[in-house]
């Protein structure tokens, strides 16, 4: 990857981290007011029941979020991908690997819960026991000693609950800076934070730069895999609004596959 000067010359890495860390909770405010009105609107915002497999979802806030994605474009274009392309440089493979372990080991105690909630005890019982191997021999989560031993990861989320629950997608959304979802993966989003612990434990104590931190390094590390190959795609793309919403239904598609694939066997 090719590194610009401007990124490594005039970017601000603490300035712009001042901006993230200000930025999810605007983010989490508009989720919150979302994802809040399904409970009492009809068809655009239909929660219970209806079809999850159909090819797209229903987009019937097409210019909010046309709206929206503009904006994201320019956040992506003048913060994060400089952001991204100045913390690589500085990052090796090496250590960027273990940043992503450790954020995926934190997330194996949501797996844990999720697919208790869902009745999948082989799968709650897999996830515990890679959180307990990680967090011990892995060094905190660093290495994915779980792995090596042969316990693939198998994450869940509580979008996937609520999908077991039979609550459908509604209405398709692009949130500002995470980019496009629906509702139901907005709420899942929401609750899976609060199964984080590293996110509980810096909340109760008090340590707000810490946790502002957390959650901008894992938004680095979760949008870092693929943004180079989606910015040039939507580079070449006649519409990238639609480009976008696209990919993000392929991916959903594959999501609920993989969740219906066999479970481990004991």
């Amino acid at each position: 990857m090719r590194i610009s000067s401007y990124a490594l010359e005039k970017v601000s890495t603490p300035f712009l981290i001042a901006m993230l860390s200000r930025l999810h909770y605007i983010v989490f405010l508009l989720a919150f007011v979302c994802v809040s009105l399904p409970v009492f609107a009809e068809d655009p915002f239909d929660v219970i029941g209806g079809e999850d497999h159909t090819a797209e979802l229903h987009d019937p806030f097409e210019p909010i979020n046309r709206a929206t994605f503009k904006f994201n474009e320019g956040f992506d274009k003048f913060v994060f991908n400089p952001l991204v392309v100045t913390l690589t440089f500085f990052m090796p493979p090496v250590v960027r690997e273990g940043v992503r372990n450790f954020f995926c080991n934190l997330n194996e105690v949501a797996s844990v819960v999720n697919h208790t909630l869902q009745g999948k005890r082989k799968g709650a019982g897999r996830s515990l026991l890679r959180f307990a191997v990680n967090s011990t021999l892995g060094l905190a989560g660093l290495l994915d000693v779980a792995s090596w031993m042969g316990f693939e990861e198998m994450p869940n989320s509580f979008n996937l609950t609520l999908r077991h629950w039979g609550v459908s997608p509604g209405a398709y959304f692009v949130w500002p800076v995470l980019g496009p979802s629906s509702m139901r993966d907005g709420v899942g989003v929401m609750v899976d934070f609060f199964f984080d612990p590293l996110n509980i434990f810096l909340m109760t104590q008090g340590k707000k730069r810490l946790l502002d931190t957390k959650v901008i390094i894992a938004m680095i590390q979760e949008k870092e895999k693929y943004w180079e190959e989606l910015w040039n795609l939507k580079k070449e793309a006649v519409d990238p609004y639609v480009l976008e919403r696209s990919i993000y239904y392929q991916k959903r598609h594959l999501l609920y596959s993989l969740d219906e694939g066999p479970q481990p066997v004991e």
